[in-house]
């Protein structure tokens, strides 16, 4: 607890005082031996020592505990999330998660993410910039909009069900995807529900894995819960259209993907232990 305190006075006197990272949590690019995973979330925390730098072993408590400092995410959505993971943990030691072990396909990962490629096609771990500009090219406005990230959200799955010859998007991974965007859109618009995420924020998040702090990223005062996550995935159904056809067998619309059936909170809980590990 002590520990969690500390972390929060550094990060809110950087945000405040300084341009650059909290001291004892500079940003380092990972090494040639640490694990990264297909979620820019953890990979950030990484970087920036939140959790190991490594990305083996880590703890339920240091994620539990970086999440909530960094990014004002309420414990008991991470603490669903990291149980999750540990379906499919090669680690050693009890509790713990290795990161490489998140990009297994179909276990928290899926087809049709923000910033990665599926995995029957390609990379489904590593940033790829080239499916990142088919969301960037619906941010227009210096504040992304729910219906910018709504619109993005669609056209990246409808490119991707036309390059992948068995691309899979069903409703778990129609839950997970409105969890994952909104996620972001609440961790870069201070825990806002109504929209309105930092473009260059999101943009520096996703590309690099650090937190910009030079560009005034601060802590979200706003708490992230699973109720608020609700909301803001609610808005983005709204958003989307019915007409928009995002679901595996190309044969119905986005109802069957989850996307337009409603953003129910039970539904959520289920699915909320995938949607921070699978926000690629």
């Amino acid at each position: 607890m002590a520990r969690k305190f500390v972390l929060a006075a550094a990060l809110i006197a950087s945000a405040s005082c300084l341009p650059g990272d909290p001291p004892g949590n500079e940003f380092m690019p990972p090494g040639a031996t640490d694990q990264r995973s297909a979620c820019p979330y953890l990979n950030t925390l990484a970087n920036h020592g939140f959790v190991k730098r490594s990305g083996v072993a880590v703890g339920r408590d240091e994620v539990n505990n970086a999440f909530d400092v960094v990014f004002n995410v309420d414990p008991t959505i991470t603490n669903m999330i990291f149980t999750a993971a540990l379906a499919g943990t090669t680690s050693s030691i009890p509790d713990t998660i290795n990161y490489v072990d998140l990009n297994q396909h179909g276990l928290i990962e899926h087809d049709g993410s923000l910033s990665r490629n599926d995995a029957a096609i390609g990379n489904n771990f590593a940033f790829n910039q080239t499916i990142w500009n088919q969301m960037t090219m619906f941010f227009t406005t210096p504040l992304i909009t729910i219906e910018q990230m709504a619109t993005a959200r669609v056209g990246r799955i409808n490119r991707q069900r036309a390059a992948n010859p068995i691309f899979l998007f069903d409703e778990k991974a129609g839950m997970t995807s409105l969890g994952e965007t909104s996620l972001v859109l609440m961790t870069f618009s201070n825990g806002s529900i109504d929209g309105g995420a930092n473009r260059q924020q999101v943009d520096t998040f996703f590309t690099q894995e650090r937190l910009p702090f030079d560009q005034g990223f601060v802590v979200p005062t706003q708490r992230i819960t699973a109720d608020r996550v609700q909301m803001v995935g609610q808005k983005i159904t709204n958003a989307t259209g019915a007409g928009s056809s995002i679901d595996g067998a190309g044969s119905a619309t986005v109802a069957s993907s989850g996307s337009h059936m409603g953003f129910n909170l039970a539904t959520c809980i289920v699915t909320l232990a995938s949607f921070a590990w699978a926000l690629l």
